[in-house]
């Protein structure tokens, strides 16, 4: 009884490729665009699997939802993409395909591009208000935008520049040239 089930399983390993009896993971991707708002609409990605794995091509698509399956066909030979793509977010779905047809997991990748800035309507800084010298060099913007939404601008840090002679910065907004 015991070598009649050492006989199935090994016509079952047998039969099966190496990639299948251990699985492929999903491919590790990077991009200037995951995780983070890009300006620009040109998107590269590339991609590789961790570990060994006999990969002929990949499943390649991008759409809007964060969950699609590229399905097992290989789309492209080579592990990286660019294209163009209008301004949103969209998604990079990336999945390893084995010489013998073998279909990895599926790697999701968030891509978000935002190439037009907003109109903004007022910039203050609470900092540095308007009209008035200061020798503060933490600078802080805040901006409310046309449609009445609160956009939070970073600080940075002015260098110091007492022995250049420089004394004073003059900030704009790229789309209006209003000064704060």
């Amino acid at each position: 009884m015991a070598t009649g089930v050492l006989i199935v399983v090994a016509l079952t390993l047998q039969g099966m490729s190496a990639a299948a009896v251990d699985e492929i993971p999903a491919p590790v991707v990077w991009t200037d665009a995951s995780d983070a708002w890009v300006t620009t609409s040109w998107v590269s990605a590339s991609w590789a699997i961790e570990g060994e794995a006999d990969v002929a091509g990949w499943a390649v698509t991008v759409d809007q939802e964060p969950a699609s399956d590229p399905g097992q066909e290989i789309t492209q030979l080579d592990p990286y993409w660019s294209s163009w793509l209008p301004d949103g977010v969209h998604w990079l779905h990336v999945r390893a395909v084995a010489s013998d047809g073998t279909a990895g997991a599926i790697a999701h990748t968030r891509l978000a591009l935002d190439t037009l800035a907003p109109e903004v309507d007022s910039l203050t800084s609470e900092s540095h208000p308007a009209g008035e010298a200061s020798t503060n060099r933490t600078v802080q913007l805040s901006a409310v935008d046309a449609d009445v939404f609160y956009l939070a601008y970073p600080s940075w840090q002015v260098p110091d520049q007492s022995a250049t002679g420089i004394f004073a910065y003059r900030a704009t907004t790229p789309t209006s040239g209003a000064t704060p």
